[in-house]
């Protein structure tokens, strides 16, 4: 095999008692999500990695944020589909259902632009989603209906939104989905 089209060694995660002083951020993530990631797991091998992605999730998640926490797990889950990230899929529907978001809403989360499940605040915010999935966040104008939900909710920051959608289109995840689309209505 040539040596420019090897594929990259894959690391398996390693388990947590390997890095004794890093409980405090496995702990942080089980309580979170309800289990340790694997992601989080690999990422050991340099704790300071793993600090500053658990700090960087402390941010997000924060619910001081502005952005209802149950809507940026949404947010996460959309983004995560827009990107083509079946792994992130996973956590962030799985995080969903865990902080009491309704199967109803979250199995109708693919129709979010046509559903009566979302307000036209939470679509707007869903389109950033996509967007954010495709790479394309920063080419998004926000809709009234955002504008005036980060002015009225979110303290007036579009960055709960974005931060979201960012963690949820995962590190890494930039391809995007074909049946993801935004909207083009504002």
């Amino acid at each position: 095999m040539d040596q420019r089209t090897r594929p990259a060694p894959r690391l398996g995660p390693l388990p947590p008692e390997t890095t004794p002083e890093l409980g405090e951020q496995f702990d942080a993530m089980a309580r979170r999500m309800g289990f340790i990631p694997n992601s989080v797991l690999i990422m050991q091998r340099n704790p300071q990695m793993v600090r500053a992605f658990v700090q960087m999730a402390d941010a997000i998640w924060a619910p001081a944020g502005g952005v209802d926490v149950k809507l940026k797990r949404l947010i996460s889950h959309v983004a995560s589909r827009a990107a083509g990230c079946q792994y992130c899929m996973a956590h962030t529907a799985g995080g969903a259902a865990r902080l009491g978001v309704e199967q109803q809403k979250i199995d109708a989360v693919w129709e979010y632009q046509t559903s009566p499940l979302f307000t036209a605040a939470e679509r707007a915010a869903l389109d950033v989603a996509v967007a954010a999935g495709c790479g394309r966040d920063r080419d998004v104008r926000l809709s009234q209906p955002l504008e005036r939900y980060i002015r009225d909710t979110a303290g007036g920051r579009a960055d709960g939104v974005r931060r979201a959608a960012s963690r949820g289109a995962g590190l890494g995840c930039r391809q995007a989905h074909p049946l993801m689309r935004p909207s083009t209505q504002s």
